[in-house]
């Protein structure tokens, strides 16, 4: 072998074929080393700039060439792989309509002895599309098969969404912002969107919930609020009565059964519970807590102002169950989702992602314009007690100033949950019109010319601050109201007050150019950060990371 390595000398060019294969040819002519096939089917060729080896003259082997020769037909007659990058995400619609997917083979031929043909060092024979434990490790691929059609999309992740309620109508600040995350999901990836249903829940409502948030719709039974709450004293509330029961969550699982989850976004903290509840049905998804609100802060603060001592402790506990329950969660969850930065710090040590609240309205109509007139509008749930407190603040110290610098201004209240002392003294007020809950706040804020927000604690971020900003219309609000809303600044006048309170919305009730700059700038700065394309962005970022 000595003798005939150094006797050998490689050929300037590589040999051609044409058309004669390797065991045609005559006894005793070398062959050179195989590493690239031609589209005849022969012995590959050798290609400049890799290793040299010892070629075997057929002479001795007469079997051997055609041996390569059937290995080099059996790889130039297979399809070249896809030019697109196979997709990462399993079980995706994408990764099921583009090439041909095979099954997972490892290369099983091995050369003749002393032939040695070093073919590429390929694990597998073509790439696959079957579930794998790191599907972004898939090779890379160089071009496609004649028949093999290349994905048209980018890869799509199966997500199952758990709200926390009924999204429709969306006349709420949660509400708002959960449809929003499920339409930014709804636009890269596929969403399964599981919905708590109350007992009064009729068929009509189920069908106009599909119809506004067109997705895979899951509604699954609510437990009792007493039985539920009793039988899970270490929960809160909102988390111990939104826990599906076992024969619910077997029907969920049954429904969801046909496509592997990749993940589980719980839309509240409150439904984190639900979410770890059906991951180990779904194949072990992991799972994004999508945070509202700093909820041990909150109701330590509700806590603080109540009036009576039952309530105080309620809240007080509430507090201590919400605390464990966040431990439970940094445990459990893969990311947290947080609405701002002040949130991150309650959530150590598990990983934090910023994702911008989806203040966006599907229904948002044109901005606001002036016309003449002087309505103020303010928004809220007034089963909260920080919300009623804040809005009698308003209604006593600083309408009277307003109403006194402006005649003819006038309040209109619109929210759910008042009790009847609060409504009774709403409804006696001339300066005020109460509306009460509505299913469209679109009127309201097309009569406002200023909104007020006359928030006087809690946490978290002020949802109902992006239906005003998002239609220019200028806002009053505390620096309690402001908080996580940064972007939004240069269009808010916060006072903290009751004098500069009433100073600032009367200024914006007679200036019209102080009015036109503070709308065009709460405009502008809503579309360049809390846009729908913007959250779209988000989201998808975030999901890729996680499905990866």
């Amino acid at each position: 072998m000595n003798q005939f390595r150094r006797s050998w000398t490689p050929p300037a060019s590589p040999p051609r074929s044409n058309g004669v294969s390797p065991a045609q040819r005559p006894r005793g002519s070398a062959t050179p080393h195989p590493t690239t096939s031609d589209s005849s089917g022969s012995c590959p060729t050798m290609r400049t700039g890799q290793s040299l080896r010892a070629p075997v003259s057929s002479a001795r082997s007469p079997r051997k060439s055609t041996r390569c020769s059937a290995l080099a037909t059996k790889r130039s007659a297979a399809p070249a792989p896809c030019s697109r990058r196979p997709p990462r995400f399993s079980g995706s619609t994408t990764a099921r309509r583009s090439c041909t997917p095979s099954p997972l083979r490892k290369r099983s031929q091995t050369a003749p002895a002393g032939h040695s043909p070093q073919l590429p060092n390929w694990k597998y024979e073509w790439p696959h599309f079957e579930r794998r434990r790191s599907p972004n490790k898939m090779p890379r691929s160089t071009s496609c098969a004649p028949g093999c059609r290349a994905p048209k999309h980018p890869p799509v992740a199966e997500v199952v969404v758990v709200a926390d309620e009924f999204l429709v109508p969306t006349n709420r600040g949660g509400r708002v912002e959960t449809a929003g995350n499920v339409r930014s999901i709804a636009a890269h990836h596929h969403v399964r969107l599981l919905v708590p249903r109350d007992p009064w829940t009729t068929p009509s409502d189920e069908a106009a919930h599909r119809t506004a948030l067109p997705v895979e719709t899951h509604f699954f039974d609510r437990p009792s609020r007493v039985r539920s709450s009793l039988a899970r004293p270490w929960l809160p509330y909102h988390a111990a009565t939104r826990l599906p029961s076992v024969r619910e969550l077997d029907r969920l699982t049954a429904a969801l059964a046909g496509t592997p989850a990749d993940l589980i976004v719980a839309a509240h903290d409150f439904m984190a519970p639900a979410a770890s509840a059906l991951s180990p049905r779904l194949g072990g998804a992991p799972i994004i807590i999508r945070s509202h609100n700093d909820e041990p802060r909150y109701f330590a603060a509700m806590s603080a102002a109540a009036t009576s001592l039952p309530l105080r402790v309620f809240h007080r506990g509430e507090a201590a169950r919400s605390r464990s329950l966040r431990r439970r969660i940094v445990r459990t969850s893969h990311t947290i989702a947080v609405l701002s930065p002040d949130d991150a710090a309650g959530y150590a040590p598990a990983p934090v992602t910023l994702v911008p609240p989806a203040l966006a309205s599907a229904t948002a109509q044109a901005a606001a314009r002036l016309g003449g007139r002087n309505e103020l509008l303010f928004v809220g749930a007034l089963d909260a007690r920080l919300s009623a407190e804040g809005l009698e603040w308003f209604r006593l110290d600083v309408l009277p100033a307003v109403v006194a610098a402006a005649p003819g201004t006038r309040l209109r209240v619109v929210g759910r949950g008042a009790d009847p002392e609060l409504a009774a003294r709403l409804h006696a007020d001339p300066a005020v019109q109460f509306d009460g809950e509505r299913d469209s706040l679109e009127p309201a804020f097309a009569d406002a010319r200023v909104f007020v927000n006359p928030s006087l604690g809690g946490s978290g971020v002020n949802i109902k601050m992006g239906g005003p900003a998002q239609r220019g219309i200028p806002i009053v609000t505390t620096p309690s109201g402001a908080r996580g809303l940064d972007p939004l600044r240069a269009g808010l006048a916060i006072n903290s007050d009751a004098t500069a309170f009433a100073a600032a919305t009367v200024a914006l009730l007679t200036d019209d150019r102080l009015w036109h700059e503070r709308a065009t700038s709460l405009a502008t700065a809503f579309a360049a950060v809390y846009s729908q394309s913007a959250i779209d962005a988000a989201w998808n970022a975030l999901i890729t990371d996680v499905a990866e």
